[in-house]
C-alpha cells in the first residue's frame, strides 16, 4: 500500500494542540500513554483486509478507497473474516466503476477511517454535488475517554499542477477545514493525500494561521 504521511509541520500542530487540550493515560484514566494516528493511500482497499490486520491499533485516514456501496459492505466482511477488531467509516461511496452486472468495484475516490477505537461520522452541510464526490469525510473518535474530531482529503490527482485542479482542492479543503476546525473544539487532525505539495492550497494558510 501506498503511504502519505503528513507534512511535518501539520503533525508538529496537531501535536501541539493534543498538548494543550489533554494528557493521554493519566492515573485518573489508565491505559495507553500513546496512540496512533496515520494517513494511508491504498490505491483501492477491496482485497487488502490482510494488510489492515497488520497495522497498529489506531486511528487511519484512508484516501482512494475505490469502494462502491456494495464494496463498503464486501470490506467490511473482509475484515470481520480477517478478525480485525477495527470498524471502517466511510464516506459517500464511490460511484461504480461501470454499470455491468456482478461489477462492485467504485471509481478511483472515496475516504474514510479504519479505527480500532470508538467512533461516529460528523454530522455535514456540504453541497451535494461536492459530497457526491467521495473525497472528504470527518468523524470523531473517542481514544481513552477524550473525543478527538478528523477530517481526511483525497484531492484530485488529474492536472494537480493547474491553478484550477488546485482550486477545485482548496474548495474540498475549506468545508473540512470548516466542519473540523472552525466548528469543532477540543483536540482536532486533518489527514489525507491532498495531491499538493506543501503550501500550495490556500487553506493552509488558515491551518497555519
Amino acid at each position: 500500500m501506498r503511504r502519505r504521511a503528513f507534512v511535518w509541520w501539520k503533525v508538529f500542530l496537531a501535536y501541539l494542540i493534543l498538548l494543550s487540550c489533554v494528557r493521554v493515560g493519566e492515573a485518573s484514566n489508565p491505559g495507553p500513554s500513546t496512540f496512533v494516528v496515520g494517513a494511508i493511500n491504498p490505491t483501492g482497499l477491496l482485497g487488502k483486509a490482510d494488510h489492515i490486520a497488520a497495522l497498529q491499533p489506531g486511528v487511519y485516514g484512508i484516501s482512494e478507497t475505490h469502494l462502491s456501496s456494495l464494496g463498503v459492505r464486501q470490506f467490511r466482511r473482509e475484515l470481520q473474516s480477517h478478525r480485525v477488531p477495527a470498524k471502517f467509516l466511510s464516506s459517500q461511496p464511490a460511484p461504480l466503476i461501470r454499470s455491468s452486472m456482478g461489477v462492485i468495484g467504485g471509481k478511483s475516490t472515496g475516504v474514510g477511517f479504519i479505527s480500532h477505537h470508538p467512533g461516529r461520522n460528523l454530522p455535514v452541510t456540504w453541497p451535494e454535488s461536492l459530497h457526491q464526490e467521495a473525497r472528504t469525510h470527518v468523524a470523531g473518535f473517542c481514544i481513552n475517554g477524550i473525543w478527538i474530531k478528523m477530517g481526511v482529503l483525497y484531492g484530485y490527482a488529474h492536472r494537480p499542477t493547474n491553478i484550477s485542479t488546485q482550486m477545485k482542492t482548496d474548495q474540498l479543503l475549506s468545508l473540512v477545514v470548516d466542519r473540523i476546525v472552525h466548528e469543532c473544539t477540543g483536540p482536532r487532525i486533518l489527514m489525507g493525500d491532498w495531491n499538493q505539495p506543501a503550501g500550495v492550497l490556500g487553506q493552509e494558510k488558515v491551518l497555519s494561521g
